[in-house]
């Protein structure tokens, strides 16, 4: 069953997660953005619907990635990003780790409202 966690920038939509894969949703409201962060493991994403960008932070150098509909990245282990939304539509990422990361997952569970 899935759980929907309310965030300041929208949702997160856990859909399943152990420690050899995780999956869900993150949706962001027109104008948010993710703080910026580091995963453990590479983070495969697929926009859904509208479009998103993901700023990914080398040594000295910043590249933004915009994500229009179906279009997918994989963004490695340890590199530093943030989700954004910079539309005035809401947007629909799917996301996908293949590793562990329930360390992450439990946070998102304790530090926000679940919703359904």
């Amino acid at each position: 069953m899935c759980e929907v966690y309310k965030i300041l920038q929208g949702k997160i939509v856990i859909i399943f997660s152990n420690k050899k894969i995780s999956f869900g949703l993150l949706e962001l409201n027109p104008g948010k953005e993710l703080s910026r962060h580091i995963r453990p493991v590479a983070e495969k994403l697929t926009q859904i619907y509208g479009a998103s960008i993901i700023k990914i932070f080398g040594n000295k150098n910043e590249w933004n990635i915009k994500l229009d509909k179906n279009k997918k990245i994989k963004i490695p282990a340890k590199q530093s990003h943030i989700h954004s939304n910079p539309t005035n539509k809401k947007s629909l990422t799917l996301w996908k780790f293949e590793g562990d990361i329930l360390k992450i997952i439990n946070e998102i569970k304790k530090k926000n409202k679940l919703i359904n």
